[in-house]
């Protein structure tokens, strides 16, 4: 049989991260690899797959369980998730029960990573799991293994917006990739950017700033350019528009475009979350028509990868139910808010935070409407998910009382207007500072004391989550 020999190189499948390749001795397998490692992601998967066909027939079980891993890596950098996570699950039942433990560790791995990219929840933590039990019985190094593994951990929570769980899950990981790894120039860096999406979603836009920012200087240090430092760019983009930033976070934005342009086929599902993001913008300079233009991307490149039911989808079409209603058309807003709604509560349930912007901006309509039963109905679901996921202090708890505050007032109950305006203004300037828009918008409302202000709308990260 032909011996495989495991490479400690982990540069995992979240955001635009790639897999673990197992690496066979056949020089045609190392110039694919190379490929890989070097970025060259649709010309791997050219080579990769006339690899595998040349296997198909193998009685080398083990062999071939590593080329469909490595197909499986070079599917997933070009956007095919599905495809990927088919081919990992073959790739598992190829392999025999002799098999090379880290093989097999690293195939969980990338399992896992998959099942977090398509929101397979229920199976990531039972992979993982499994590749903790096989690395306690492994006698060489464990620090990369350790690495990937609580990263996905955290990925789990932070996609879930359990912020307060992904964290530490993500700071062992740091741990690990600065500890003696052979991929530390990468790892560290990659970590940093998640730790800093984790803050930005849990409010902390000081922190994400902080964390992308040193990820981005790690980056620059060692690589002229990586597809990885789009990430970084993305992540200061998110963290400047939630400060009201809008030029300097359409500036980033652009430029994360361009760095995944040179690695990526036009329809990998990064784009589209890039793309959801420009719309954002757009929508709060009222540029409703480019808004519309953007986000229409994003669903046709996430139909175009059949992943209809993927939380991302939700996200555009909250962010579609925002063109929709800057457009005034309300109906048309409400169906978008409800099928984003639908989607996540068949995959989390009925409390996830993510469920939170899309009862927010039904609210929002439904007051417009005059419809005051359904408009209050929706706001007091919205507060009371932020409240057991963040507390109190949150941008988002903030940004839900400012519209509850709208609500009474139409409805002439200009006490309690009064007070919920006066405490979306405290909890406004604890978040964003004295000097944002939304602080002024609150402040302006308190002082005038009618409503001068239409009410705005709210995405929970990106994600992306």
């Amino acid at each position: 049989m032909q011996e495989t020999r495991p490479i400690y190189e982990f540069l995992l499948a979240q955001e635009v991260y790639p897999n673990n390749l197992i690496i066979c001795d056949e020089d045609v397998l190392q110039r694919a690899i190379n490929l890989f490692k070097n970025c060259q992601y649709k010309v791997s998967l050219i080579a990769f797959e006339s690899i595998n066909e040349k296997m198909h027939d193998s009685p080398d079980l083990e062999h071939k369980a590593c080329i469909l891993n490595n197909l499986a890596c070079a599917h997933f950098k070009n956007g095919n998730y599905l495809q990927a996570y088919s081919l990992l699950k073959k790739s598992l039942g190829v392999l025999p029960n002799t098999s090379n433990t880290e093989n097999t560790i690293k195939i969980y791995i990338n399992l896992a990573s998959l099942a977090n990219e398509i929101a397979d929840i229920k199976e990531v933590e039972s992979y993982l799991n499994k590749a903790l039990d096989l690395v306690s019985t492994l006698d060489g190094p464990k620090n990369d293994f350790f690495c990937a593994i609580y990263d996905e951990f955290g990925v789990l929570y932070r996609e879930s917006v359990k912020c307060s769980e992904a964290i530490p899950f993500f700071e062992k990981a740091l741990q690990y990739a600065m500890h003696n790894t052979p991929q530390q120039s990468l790892n560290t860096p990659r970590i940093l950017d998640s730790l800093g999406l984790t803050y930005k979603i849990a409010g902390n836009y000081n922190k994400a700033s902080e964390l992308h920012n040193k990820a981005l200087e790690l980056y620059t240090k060692t690589l002229e350019s990586h597809p990885n430092m789009g990430i970084s760019y993305y992540g200061k983009a998110l963290v400047h528009r939630s400060r009201g930033e809008d030029t300097t976070a359409l500036q980033y934005l652009e430029t994360c475009l361009k760095i995944f342009q040179k690695y990526y086929p036009e329809t990998h599902p990064e784009f589209a979350k890039v793309y959801n993001s420009i719309c954002q913008v757009y929508n709060s300079q009222f540029k409703h028509v480019q808004g519309m233009q953007m986000i229409l991307k994003s669903i046709d490149i996430f139909k175009k990868n059949q992943l209809e039911n993927h939380p991302d989808m939700a996200k555009f079409y909250n962010n579609l139910g925002l063109v929709y209603k800057g457009l005034e058309l309300n109906d048309s807003a409400i169906k978008s808010y409800e099928t984003g709604l639908s989607i996540l509560k068949a995959i989390y349930g009925d409390n996830y935070p993510g469920l939170a912007p899309h009862y927010n901006n039904l609210g929002v309509i439904y007051r417009r409407t005059e419809n005051f039963r359904k408009a209050l109905e929706n706001y007091l679901a919205c507060a009371r998910i932020l409240e057991i996921a963040f507390g109190e202090k949150h941008p988002l708890k903030a940004e839900t009382t400012f519209n509850n505050a709208l609500l009474f007032g139409m409805k002439q109950h200009l006490d309690a207007e009064r007070k919920l305006l006066q405490r979306s203004n405290i909890l406004f300037k604890c978040c964003f500072g004295p000097t944002h828009p939304f602080t002024n918008k609150a402040k302006m409302n308190i002082q005038r004391g009618a409503m001068l202000a239409e009410s705005f709308s709210f995405d929970i990260g990106q994600p992306a989550i």
